[in-house]
C-alpha cells in the first residue's frame, strides 16, 4: 500500500511557504528521521599513508530547533534481539533558537554504525565490500517538537552534510543521482555508493543498478532484498581499474533505481534513500585524471519520485571570500521517462545529448539558469574539483528543490566544520518578495542581489558569513527556494537550505459550504460545515474510502466508501491529466486542532504493490468564530435600535456576509449596520456573520421595548436680565412611574431630581435660552426632550458725566454714558431738577436760572422695555474769567520775535490755564509767550483762559503783523583781466517787493539793479542793499572783483653774472597764487619748478651749477582754469 501525505490547510493565517495550490505543507522540519554513517574513504583498510588516516573520519548530527526540543539519537532500534544488549542512545535538550551539536557517532565497537565492511578479498567470510545488507547500523532521531536535522561526515580535508528528510516525506521510488566517481589515488578505496534505509519491519526492495556494482550485480538486471526496521542497504559501484593508471576510478550509480515492493503479505512501506560518494574529485570541463583539484565525500537524502517537478531555478556557488564571483558548476537532470522534453533557458535539450546509462542530462555554467519539462524531473547541483579557482572549496553536491516545492520559511545550519572559512546562503525568490525578505531578522541584509538573467521577475540573492556554527533563518511573503554551503582551504559542505517534499501526484482542498464562490478556502471553523475533495495525478480512481472515524469531533463520523466514484472534475495541466474528486455532503468539526483524515485512493497508475495510496489530508480547524455584533439600544419606543456587526473579530477573522433576522420573519442581508425603530414589546432577534472564508458565526438575542414617558414644563418667555425664572414641571409618565428629573437650563446648568418639583433661577448673560427636560421613567426610558424658548434681555447700564462746574451765565453740558450690552437701541429721559420739562436727546444742554442745588436723573429704557436709572446732584456754579493781552511790538520784520503778554482777570478766583492761538498752526499754553513767524503776513491771535474752578473765558482776539525780510545774493566773485568787463550776478526773491541799491556805485552802470556791469581796473569789494517796499526790512551782502594783469614770458637770458639779465623772471606771476612753473632740457628732465612766493626766478642753473647754453622749454601752469602755458627759453652765455 502507498502511504503518502496531503495536507488540508484550514488556518486563518497559512503557514510560512503556503501555496493554494499546493496544501501539504511537507517539508525537511519534523519529528521522526533515519540516517546512515555513509562509506568514507578512510574507512578503508588498505588507504595509503598519503590519503589519510585509517578510521580518522567522524559523523555528527546537528539539531536546530525554533521552539524547546527533547531529542532521542538511537543506533540499531530495529526491535530486533541484538547480540550487544541494548541499543545506543543519547537524548539531547535543544532550546528554541538553537542548533545543538550532538556527540560523535560511534565508528568502532559494538555499536559501530559505519556502513563500511572490508573488501571480501581479504579473507573475511563476513566481509561484503561493503555492499549490501546492515543490520545493525541505523541511525534514528526522534523529537518531541518538529526540528531541522543534517548529517555531517568529515576528516582532514574532507567534508559532506546532508539536509535529512523527515519519515512522512518518505516515497516508494527512487532514482539515485551521484557526482562523477574519480579520485586520482594509487588504491582501491573511492567509490558511487547508495543505501536505503526501511522504517517498517518486512520491507520489500527491488533495486535496479544502471552500472555494475561492487558485488557484481550487472547493470540493469534488477534484484531484491528483504529489511526490518531500522535496517540499511547499500550499493557500491563497481571500480573501473582499467580508465586510466589510477585505481580510484569507479561506475556513477547515478540513474539507478530503488523501488518498495509487495511483500509476501501484500504489503509494501516507504522508503528512504541516500546517495553519494566515499571521496571524489568530481572533475568538470575535461580535466580527468590531471589531478589539479581536491577531493571530498558527498552524501545527500535523495527526493522521492513523488516530489520531483517540472520548474527548477539555479544560481551558481559564490567563489571563496566573493559573494559577486561565480564558480563553474557542474549540474545534472535526472529524467524518469528517456522521452521527457526537457529545456534549459528556454532552448530543447537535444536527446542525443542524454548520458546513459543513468539517463540523464549534464551541463556546466557560472550563471543561473531556468530548467523547464514536461514530466517531473530531478536536479543535481555540484562543486567540483579543478573549477574552484582560488583553491577555496571541493567537490559538494546539491539536491535543488523544484519552484513547486517552494517555500517560505527556512531555519538552517551553517557549520565551520571542517576548516570552513565562510558560509554562504544562495537564495532565489521573486522580485516582489525581496522587500519582506528577512534574513536573522534582519530586511536587506545579504550580500549581493542581481536579476534572474533567465527567468524575468526573480531575483538571486547572496549572503555571506565568516565561518561559524550558528542557527539561521531565512522568510519572505513570497516562496523561495535555497542552497547553503561552506568554503575553506580544499573544504567544503553544502545541502539544500529547507524545502518542502510535497507529493505533487496529489493535492487536498476544501470549501466551506458557506463560500458563494467556486474557489477553494484556506480554512475552517469549528462547527462550520465544509466541503472536502482530492485531486488527483494519474488516471481515474476506481475506489475512496475516506476514513472519517479517525478525526475526532468530525460529524457525521462514519466512514464513506466510493466504490466507483465519478470526477467531479477533470482538468489539464502542462499536459498532466488531474481528477478531482469531492466527499459528497457537508462535514463539521466541533473542536479547533490539526487532524488527520485518511484518505485511501486506488489508482491502477499507483506506485504502491496494492494501487492504493493512503492520503494524509492534514486539518487544522481553527476556533469557533465569535460574532463580532454590537447593539445599542434604550429598550424605549421612538429610539433607534443599532446593529452594528463588524468587519474583523478579535481573532482575526474577516466579515463579508452579514444576516440580521427579525420576526415574522424579516430577513436583512448584507447590511453591516442596520439602525431602525421597533414599536413596544419584546423581539427575538438573529445574526448570522460569514467570514471571507465561509466560516459561519450565529448568535440569537432577545430585544424587549417600553413605551416612552412625556416631558413637559411651563416658564415665561421674556424676562430682563437678573428677573428669576419659575419652571413649573408638566410631566407624566406612560403608565409607570418616573424617577429622575434632567434639566437643561440652556446656559451651561444643569440638574437633576429624583421626584418633580418647580424650578427657580436667574440667567447670568442675556441671550436666547433653549431650556430642555427630560424624564426618565422606572424602566430607563428617557422621554423625548421637552424644550421651550426663553428670551433674556440685556439690561441697559445707564450713566452720564454732569459739568466739573457751571460757569454762568453758560450753560451746563451733560454727557450721556449709557450702554447696553447688546448694542441694541435706547430710549432716555432727563429730569434736570429745576421743574423744567424732559429732555430726550442722547446728551443735554441746559441752562439753568441761578446758582443752587439741583438733582439730575437719566432714565434708559432699551427696546424690550428694560430700564436702569442714574442720578447726579450738581451744586458748583460760577463767573467766567475774562481773557486779554497785549502784542509787543505788534509789527516785525521776518526773523524777530514777538512778546504777547497776559493780561486777563477772573472775579473771585485766579486764572490757572491759558490757550493761545497764534494764527498760523501753532499753539502755546504759557502765560507770556514769545513767538516768532517764519512767513510775512497778518496773523488772528486768540487767548482763552480757564480759571481755578475750570470755567472758561471767552477768547480775546488781537492782531500781529509780520513783514517781508529781503531775501538777497550778491552772487559770486570774479577775478578778471586788468580791463575786462564783468557782469555782477545777484539773486533775490520777489525781487518787486523790494529797492535795490550797489555801493561804491561809481564804476557801475544799473547800481539800482541785480546785475549792473564795469570795466575792471582794480580789486574792489561791492554791497547790494535791498530795502522792503513795505515795512521798510533791509538786507545787504557783498561780492569781490579780484583784477589781474596779464602774465609776460622772457624767451632768453644770459645768467653770466653781469647784472643784466642773469635771470629768468615772468612779470606778473605774482597775481595768480598756486601757479606752478617748470623747466625741461631737451632730454626731458626737469631742471626748474617754481611758484610765486618761492624760487620764481631761474638764475640757468641746475642742482646748484649752471646749465649748458640752449634752449629750454617751459610749462606753466596758472591754476586758474586756462589752459596750459608752454614755449621755449634759450639760454645765453
Amino acid at each position: 500500500m502507498k502511504y503518502s501525505v496531503v495536507t488540508v490547510l484550514l488556518l486563518l493565517v497559512m503557514a510560512a511557504g503556503a501555496d493554494v495550490c499546493a496544501q501539504q505543507r511537507l517539508s525537511n522540519k519534523g519529528k521522526d528521521f533515519w540516517v546512515g554513517y555513509g562509506p568514507h574513504q578512510f574507512m578503508e583498510s588498505i588507504l595509503s599513508d598519503t590519503d589519510g588516516a585509517i578510521g580518522a573520519q567522524e559523523m555528527v548530527l546537528y539539531l536546530s530547533a525554533e521552539q524547546d526540543a527533547d531529542v532521542t539519537v538511537t543506533i540499531d532500534s530495529s526491535g530486533l534481539n541484538h547480540p550487544f544488549g541494548e541499543n545506543w542512545s543519547k537524548t539531547y535538550h535543544v532550546n528554541a533558537n538553537q542548533v545543538l551539536m550532538t556527540d560523535k557517532i560511534p565508528k568502532s565497537g559494538m555499536y559501530n554504525a559505519t556502513l563500511h565492511s572490508e573488501p571480501v578479498s581479504a579473507g573475511c567470510p563476513d566481509c561484503t565490500n561493503s555492499e549490501g545488507l546492515f543490520t545493525r547500523r541505523g541511525i534514528h532521531i526522534t523529537s518531541t517538537t518538529p526540528i531541522v536535522a543534517y548529517a555531517h561526515i568529515y576528516a582532514q580535508a574532507t567534508s559532506g552534510a546532508t539536509m535529512l528528510m523527515p519519515v512522512e516525506t518518505w516515497g516508494y521510488t527512487y532514482t539515485s543521482l551521484n557526482s562523477k566517481q574519480m579520485r586520482s589515488n594509487n588504491s582501491n578505496t573511492c567509490y558511487s555508493f547508495m543505501y536505503v534505509i526501511a522504517q517498517h519491519d518486512n520491507t520489500v526492495i527491488e533495486i535496479i543498478p544502471s552500472v555494475d556494482t561492487r558485488n557484481g550485480h550487472l547493470k540493469g538486471v534488477p534484484y531484491r532484498a528483504t529489511l526490518q526496521k531500522g535496517h540499511i542497504y547499500q550499493v557500491i559501484g563497481a571500480p573501473l581499474n582499467s580508465k586510466l593508471p589510477v585505481n580510484s576510478w569507479g561506475e556513477e550509480l547515478t540513474g539507478t533505481t530503488v523501488r518498495s515492493i509487495a511483500n509476501d503479505a501484500g504489503g509494501c512501506y516507504p522508503i528512504a534513500v541516500f546517495s553519494g560518494s566515499s571521496r571524489t574529485e568530481n572533475p568538470c570541463g575535461g580535466l580527468e585524471g590531471l589531478r589539479v583539484y581536491g577531493g571530498d565525500n558527498d552524501m545527500q537524502q535523495v527526493f522521492p519520485r513523488q516530489a520531483w517537478g517540472k520548474r527548477y531555478l539555479t544560481a551558481p556557488t559564490s567563489e571563496g571570500a566573493s559573494s559577486n564571483l561565480f564558480m563553474n558548476n557542474i549540474y545534472k537532470i535526472q529524467v524518469q521517462d528517456v522521452n521527457t522534453v526537457v529545456k534549459k533557458n528556454g532552448v530543447v535539450l537535444p536527446v542525443s545529448s542524454m548520458i546513459t546509462p543513468g539517463n540523464f542530462y549534464y551541463y556546466e555554467s557560472s550563471t543561473a539558469d531556468y530548467i523547464e519539462a514536461d514530466k517531473p524531473v530531478m536536479v543535481a547541483q555540484y562543486m567540483s574539483g579543478g573549477c574552484v579557482l582560488d583553491q577555496m572549496g571541493d567537490p559538494e553536491m546539491f539536491y535543488i528543490s523544484p519552484m513547486e516545492q517552494g517555500i517560505k520559511h527556512v531555519g538552517f545550519f551553517r557549520n565551520n566544520l571542517f576548516l570552513i572559512k565562510y558560509n554562504y546562503l544562495t537564495l532565489i525568490i521573486p522580485d516582489k518578495g525581496v522587500s519582506s525578505l528577512k534574513i536573522d531578522g534582519k530586511v536587506d541584509d545579504y550580500n549581493y542581489k542581481y536579476a534572474h538573467p533567465n527567468k524575468p521577475g526573480y531575483s538571486v540573492v547572496v549572503k555571506r558569513w565568516v565561518g561559524g556554527q550558528a542557527q539561521c533563518i531565512a522568510e519572505s511573503d513570497s516562496a523561495f527556494t535555497a542552497i547553503t554551503y561552506g568554503l575553506g582551504g580544499a573544504e567544503s559542505y553544502g545541502y539544500n537550505a529547507g524545502t518542502y517534499i510535497n507529493n505533487l501526484n496529489a493535492s487536498g482542498s476544501l470549501r466551506n459550504e458557506a463560500n458563494t464562490t467556486s474557489t477553494i478556502n484556506e480554512y475552517t471553523c469549528a462547527g462550520t460545515p465544509v466541503e472536502l475533495s482530492l485531486k488527483v495525478h494519474g488516471t481515474p480512481a476506481t475506489r475512496i474510502e475516506w476514513k472519517l472515524s479517525s478525526v475526532p469531533g468530525i460529524s457525521p463520523a462514519a466512514d464513506v466508501v466510493q466504490a466507483a466514484p465519478v470526477p467531479a472534475a477533470t482538468e489539464v495541466t502542462d499536459g498532466e491529466t488531474f481528477y478531482t474528486y469531492r466527499l459528497p455532503g457537508t462535514y463539521t468539526i466541533s473542536q479547533p486542532g490539526t487532524y488527520i483524515l485518511p484518505v485511501l485512493h486506488t489508482n491502477p497508475s499507483s506506485e504502491s504493490c496494492n494501487q492504493t495510496d493512503t492520503i494524509r489530508l492534514e486539518i487544522t480547524v481553527k476556533p469557533r468564530v465569535t460574532p463580532p455584533v454590537q447593539i445599542q439600544y434604550t429598550g424605549c419606543t421612538g429610539d433607534t435600535l443599532h446593529l452594528r456587526a463588524a468587519a474583523t473579530s478579535g481573532n482575526g477573522y474577516t466579515f463579508n456576509r452579514f444576516t440580521f433576522t427579525f420576526p415574522g420573519p424579516h430577513v436583512r442581508t448584507n447590511e453591516q449596520k442596520i439602525d431602525t425603530l421597533l414599536p413596544a414589546g419584546s423581539y427575538a432577534l438573529q445574526y448570522r456573520g460569514i467570514t471571507t472564508e465561509g466560516c459561519t458565526a450565529d448568535s440569537a438575542f432577545t430585544v424587549a421595548i417600553h413605551e416612552k414617558p412625556v416631558a413637559a414644563f411651563d416658564t415665561e418667555k421674556d424676562i430682563c436680565l437678573g428677573e428669576p425664572s419659575t419652571f413649573t414641571d408638566k410631566s407624566a409618565g406612560s403608565g409607570v412611574a418616573l424617577s429622575r428629573w434632567t434639566w437643561l437650563f440652556g446656559d451651561g446648568i444643569t440638574a437633576e431630581y429624583t421626584m418633580s418639583r418647580n424650578i427657580i433661577r436667574s440667567y447670568q448673560r442675556f441671550g436666547n435660552y433653549l431650556p430642555k427636560l427630560a424624564v426618565t421613567d422606572v424602566n430607563g426610558c428617557v422621554s423625548d426632550t421637552f424644550s421651550m424658548p426663553v428670551a433674556v434681555h440685556a439690561v441697559p447700564d445707564a450713566a452720564f458725566t454732569p459739568p466739573a462746574a457751571i460757569c454762568m451765565p453758560g450753560a451746563a453740558t451733560f454727557t450721556n454714558q449709557s450702554v447696553i450690552e447688546d448694542n441694541s437701541a435706547l430710549r432716555y429721559t432727563w429730569n434736570m431738577g429745576d421743574g423744567s420739562a424732559s429732555l430726550t436727546t442722547r446728551d443735554v444742554n441746559h441752562t439753568y436760572a441761578a446758582s443752587g442745588s439741583y438733582v439730575v436723573k437719566l432714565t434708559v429704557t432699551s427696546t424690550a422695555g428694560c430700564t436702569d436709572e442714574a442720578t447726579h446732584t450738581i451744586s458748583r456754579f460760577y463767573t467766567q474769567p475774562v481773557a486779554a493781552f497785549t502784542i509787543a511790538p505788534e509789527r516785525v520784520c521776518q526773523g524777530k520775535d514777538q512778546v504777547f503778554t497776559d493780561a486777563s482777570t477772573a472775579a473771585g478766583s485766579t486764572v490757572t490755564a491759558w490757550s493761545w492761538t497764534f494764527g498760523d498752526g501753532t499753539t502755546a499754553d504759557t502765560r507770556n509767550p514769545v513767538k516768532r513767524y517764519t512767513a510775512a503776513g497778518n496773523y488772528a491771535v486768540k487767548l482763552t483762559v480757564t480759571n481755578a474752578v475750570g470755567c472758561t473765558s471767552v477768547a480775546a482776539n488781537g492782531n500781529a503783523t509780520v513783514y517781508v525780510q529781503p531775501q538777497i545774493d550778491a552772487g559770486p566773485s570774479f577775478t578778471i583781466l586788468k580791463g575786462n568787463t564783468v557782469t555782477l550776478a545777484a539773486t533775490a526773491q520777489n525781487v518787486a517787493t523790494m529797492d535795490l541799491q550797489w555801493t561804491p556805485a561809481a564804476l557801475l552802470t544799473g547800481a539800482n539793479t541785480l546785475t549792473p556791469s564795469l570795466v575792471a581796473t582794480e580789486t574792489a569789494t561791492y554791497t547790494l542793499t535791498a530795502t522792503g517796499k513795505v515795512g521798510g526790512c533791509v538786507t545787504t551782502d557783498q561780492t569781490e572783483v579780484l583784477v589781474y594783469t596779464a602774465v609776460t614770458v622772457p624767451n632768453a637770458f644770459t645768467p653770466n653774472n653781469d647784472g643784466i639779465h642773469d635771470t629768468w623772471e615772468i612779470l606778473y606771476l605774482d597775481g595768480y597764487p598756486g601757479s606752478i612753473v617748470q623747466v625741461f632740457d631737451r632730454y626731458g628732465r626737469q631742471v626748474f619748478i617754481g611758484q610765486p612766493g618761492q624760487n620764481v626766478a631761474w638764475k640757468g642753473t641746475y642742482n646748484g651749477k649752471p646749465v649748458p647754453t640752449g634752449t629750454y622749454y617751459y610749462i606753466v601752469d596758472l591754476k586758474n582754469g586756462a589752459k596750459k602755458m608752454t614755449g621755449s627759453v634759450t639760454v645765453i652765455r
